[in-house]
């Protein structure tokens, strides 16, 4: 089956469809949120839609460069 572009751009992944349940359960308010006192929780880590257990990669400037020249590439065939 192949999807439309619009389709495509409004999936969600897990971890913002976490988020965005979690507003919800907050009664909208992301201060509520923040504040949340369900600690038994599953999805309690997940709630800002952040893994709270990945690990921030360290990059080197050479590999900062080299990804910055593949978004750059990337950005200007999506414009066209």
């Amino acid at each position: 089956m192949i999807e439309s572009k619009i389709s495509l751009e409004k999936r969600k992944t897990p971890l913002k469809s976490i988020h965005l349940y979690c507003v919800d359960c907050s009664g909208g308010s992301t201060k509520e949120l923040r504040l949340c006192p369900c600690f038994s929780c599953p999805l309690y880590a997940y709630r800002f839609g952040k893994s709270p257990f990945r690990k921030k990669a360290i990059l080197s400037d050479e590999e900062r460069k080299r990804r910055g020249e593949f978004l750059r590439k990337m950005k200007e065939g999506a414009q066209r």
